[in-house]
Parts: C-alpha cells; structure tokens; sequence
C-alpha cells in the first residue's frame, strides 16, 4: 500500500466513523426484525474498496470497529456488563463488512461489476452468500449463549430460543438485501467520482 493509500483509507473509515457516530447508520429498519437495521454508512467502505482496493478497505473497516470500540452502543455494553464479552456490536459489523469485501474480491477476478447486467448480478451474488453464510454462526452463538444471559423479560428470551430458525433465516436475508444496498450504491458512487479519481489511481 503506498502511504497516500494508507491515509485515504484511515480517512475513509474516520468519515465512516464519523456518520455512524452522528446516527446515520440507524435510520432504516428491517421490517421482519425490527432490531436489523440497514447502514448507508457501509457504502463509504466499499467505496474504499472499489477505489484502492481489499487491503485499504479492510484498514477502513478496522478504523471504523476500533471506533465504535471505543464509543460502544448501550446494547454492546449490555452484553459486556452481563457477559464481559467485549465490543460485540463492533466486532460483528466488522465481521460483516470484511465477509462482504471477501466475496468482492473472490470473484473480482472472474466477473466485471462494470459489465453487462448478467455480470453485475454475478459479482453481487459472492458477497451476499459470503455474508450470509459468515455471519449465520455468530448469530446462532448470540442467541444461544449471550441472548439468556441478558437482562431482558423471560418472554423475549424465549422468543429468541423457540423463533431461533426464522430468525436466522431472516437475518441471512437481511444481510443479502444490506449487500445488494451496499454495494450497489458503491458501485454508483465510484462510477461517478472515477473521472476525478484517474490521476491518482494512475499516479
């Protein structure tokens, strides 16, 4: 990575930060689980990706969980006061955000995301099978080890026990819905900005 590469990506993952920090990454709720929430504030992060590549979006996406580590969400304090597992929010975005960018580059090699229809289909479909599949495990641990151990009413957590297929379900169609949003909007954001971009992408 050249240094200029390297400071981009910290920038982009600060100005991520910096949105998700300011509420912009919780506006838009998924209807079956109303606690899933689709985050515009990922687009940024893919947008590194598109333009300098895997290794500068991963290093967004570390800034980015360092981050929210450190200014963590009431909910991830909830589980680290009753489980003393720590950063839990953080680390599962990050794991959901590096499955993406690992599905990107898997097939980066093999399809052109500026190509046809066919194709841009194509590309989407690595990134929405690697995050779904990465992120079904933690999410069964979570309701099945950290869920009953939450102060939370004796009915939800049942809920969550007895509901544990459809949630999981849901939630692996939540994540290939937040890719194709992602991505997506990625994809346009690049297109758009790449003219301005070609002398730096040269240099």
């Amino acid at each position: 990575m050249k240094p200029r590469d390297i400071a981009s990506s910290i920038v982009f993952g600060g100005l991520t930060l910096a949105l998700e920090l300011a509420g912009l990454g919780h506006i838009l709720h998924f209807p079956p689980l109303s606690y899933l929430i689709f985050d515009p504030c990922e687009v940024l992060v893919v947008a590194a990706y598109f333009i300098f590549g895997f290794t500068s979006a991963a290093l967004a996406t570390l800034v980015l969980v360092l981050g929210l580590s450190i200014n963590m969400d009431p909910f991830s304090q909830m589980i680290m006061a009753s489980t003393g597992i720590p950063a839990f929010g953080p680390l599962m975005k990050g794991l959901a955000i590096l499955s993406t960018l690992a599905g990107m580059w898997a097939v980066s090699r093999k399809v052109n995301p500026s190509g046809s229809i066919a194709g841009v289909a194509a590309y989407m479909a690595s990134p929405m099978a690697v995050r779904a599949l990465a992120m079904t495990p933690p999410n069964y641990l979570f309701i099945k080890y950290i869920v009953v151990r939450l102060p939370l009413p004796q009915e939800t957590i049942s809920w969550f026990l007895e509901s544990m297929s459809y949630i999981l379900v849901m939630t692996a169609v939540f994540n290939v819905l937040h890719v194709l949003l992602t991505v997506g909007l990625a994809l346009v954001l690049y297109k758009a900005v790449k003219p301005a971009l070609r002398g730096h992408l040269q240099g």
